[in-house]
């Protein structure tokens, strides 16, 4: 969800979305939001080379990696800065789910 704040005698205002919170959080009105705003999926970090979809896949953020695997499938194969790429997050967590689709994304028609 957005976030509002307002302070005495100002309109509410919204916090801007955010493609990062919405991995984090298995937001999908947030993820959709800030794809109309212009971010991407493919946007790493500097410190770490995460993009969203390696925070998803640490995350067990599901819901995110498929809507994301639709949208931009080449995310699948990008690598963070240990040379990780998201399907190796979600496979240290046994999570199978996002690894299979992952794995779709990465070998479509398999």
């Amino acid at each position: 969800m957005r976030n509002v704040h307002a302070q005495r005698g100002q309109a509410l205002k919204e916090d801007p979305p955010d493609i990062f919170k919405a991995a984090r959080d298995n937001d999908i009105l947030e993820l959709r939001m800030a794809i109309e705003d212009g971010q991407s999926l493919q946007t790493t970090q500097i410190a770490t080379g995460f993009t969203p979809v390696h925070v998803a896949a640490m995350r067990g953020s599901v819901t995110f990696i498929k809507v994301a695997m639709e949208l931009d499938p080449d995310t699948s194969w990008m690598q963070d800065i240990a040379l990780r790429t998201p399907f190796d997050h979600a496979a240290a967590r046994r999570d199978r789910e996002a690894m299979k689709y992952l794995h779709l994304a990465m070998y479509p028609g398999v």
